[in-house]
């Protein structure tokens, strides 16, 4: 008998799981979506077509006193959204005429629909104005509307206002205090406090943005913000999707965002990891000026002469880099690179050199990958032939009215006045050598590094053509620290 029982159980197969349980993917949606349930949270913005007929057919109905449109719970939900939006047969906003705002939101406290309320709510977020009246009657309504409903929903989002004070005229005050007290990154924090979907992207979320801007110029001016700090709060500025990170408030508020980041450090530069932190966000969201300069439009003259600054000293640092890695791994490259670094150095630290750039030969260019991840799709192609090499790097300069090719190796140094049309192009995507060589109006074989030959000769030919002047002792390594 105890055979018989063994065998039968050993034949019984437990129920399968629903696909959730054994899906991550399906898991993470359904909880996302009970969450919102019961959240308030996560307003998507209706499809625009939609609103903008909702909008004509409110209008009628207000032209016509018909308080009958209404009696449609899914154009009750939509409502808001027309009526806050640029949607107006007429051009404008609905909610820029105060009769209808009267006239509509009489209706709304008259269906008393929690599903209605929250979406005043969310409407109101999503076009948010501190300074406009008529937005300011959306949101006495939600609040009122949200606590006397029992909607799970509704009151879960009124508990979400009474934390954070998300409806508040001045709640992106709050909000944006509340950031910057905080150590979640930006998304994490907007889900908290129920700002997700398309609320993330609100003009509510837009105002927060703009005092956490505040308060990042006065750090960064202070020297109070780590790069860390910085990557966190810029976070809040950021969507991640599809094909990657990307900007959510639109090019206005990016120019903006690049004078705050940038205009704190006219007179002074910032730590080493604050600086690249910088560097890598605005070249991520803005592009090079030096290359797409269209990207730069809307930020201001100072912010830009701080970040082609940056720019140059990045640019000459690589090159040096390169003759550093050069000098270890050829043989026959050129092992002066401290004296020229140190020499070209000088005149960066006095501002003397406002344009720099790079043209890589196809060998060094792949090997550099390994150990300078910026040069990668960022400087130009040096073309083999015609006396350039593959392992080759060209440096071009501007110091005043300057212009200068420094190769790796044992090339030359030359020089041409930029009045010349044969001196090289700066900003090039393709050099060939003869674009790099062709009739200077001087050049220098680097000899006598260790004694200042070379460094003596073109000191002495951009003194004269400039009246810019050092003394040999400051272009010699560790000559002189700032």
């Amino acid at each position: 008998m105890t055979a018989l029982i063994k065998q039968r159980v050993a034949l019984i197969r437990a129920p399968k799981a629903p696909d959730f349980y054994s899906r991550e993917p399906l898991l993470k949606g359904a909880h996302e979506h009970v969450r919102r349930m019961f959240s308030g949270a996560g307003a998507e913005v209706p499809p625009a077509e939609d609103l903008a007929r909702l909008a004509r057919e409110l209008w009628a109905a207000y032209q016509n006193r018909d308080e009958t449109w209404w009696r449609s719970l899914r154009r009750l939900r939509l409502s808001p959204w027309a009526v806050l939006g640029a949607y107006h047969p007429e051009a404008g906003a609905l909610g820029e005429h105060a009769g209808f705002v009267r006239w509509y939101l009489k209706c709304v406290e008259d269906a008393g629909k929690p599903r209605a309320f929250l979406a005043v709510a969310h409407a109101y977020l999503y076009y948010f104005h501190p300074k406009t009246a008529e937005i300011a009657a959306f949101r006495d309504v939600a609040i009122d509307g949200l606590r006397s409903s029992r909607s799970p929903r509704a009151r879960a989002f009124l508990d979400l206002h009474e934390t954070h004070r998300l409806l508040d005229p001045d709640g992106y005050k709050v909000i944006a205090q509340a950031f910057g007290a905080c150590n979640e990154n930006g998304q994490a924090f907007l889900d908290r406090v129920g700002l997700s979907g398309s609320l993330s992207d609100s003009a509510f979320v837009r105002f927060v943005f703009r005092r956490v801007m505040s308060d990042l110029r006065r750090d960064l001016g202070r020297g109070a913000l780590s790069a860390e700090e910085l990557e966190r709060r810029l976070s809040l500025a950021l969507r991640q999707g599809e094909p990657g990170v990307s900007f959510r408030f639109g090019p206005e508020l990016l120019g903006d965002l690049a004078e705050t980041l940038l205009v704190p450090f006219e007179e002074r530069d910032p730590d080493k990891d604050v600086k690249e932190s910088i560097k890598g966000f605005l070249l991520s969201h803005l592009g090079d000026p030096r290359l797409k300069p269209t990207g730069w439009n809307r930020v201001g003259e100072a912010a830009q002469r701080v970040f082609r600054q940056w720019l140059v000293e990045g640019t000459l640092e690589d090159f040096f880099r390169l003759l550093d890695q050069q000098a270890r791994y050829y043989q026959n490259a050129d092992r002066q690179w401290r004296y020229r670094s140190a020499f070209w150095l000088a005149y960066l630290r006095d501002g003397h050199i406002t344009d720099a750039w790079v043209a890589l030969g196809w060998k060094i260019a792949q090997d550099s990958r390994s150990y300078l991840s910026r040069l990668a799709g960022t400087y130009a192609e040096l073309k083999s032939g015609d006396g350039a090499r593959n392992d080759q790097a060209v440096l071009v300069l501007r110091v005043g009215n300057l212009i200068i090719a420094e190769w790796s190796h044992s090339s030359k140094v030359r020089i041409w006045s930029d009045r010349e049309s044969s001196g090289p192009q700066f900003y090039k995507q393709r050099y060939q050598r003869s674009d790099l060589v062709t009739g200077p109006d001087f050049e220098q074989a680097h000899h006598g590094a260790e004694r200042g030959t070379w460094q003596r000769k073109v000191e002495s030919y951009i003194r004269k053509q400039t009246g810019i002047r050092f003394s040999i002792r400051e272009l010699m390594p560790h000559g002189r620290t700032r």
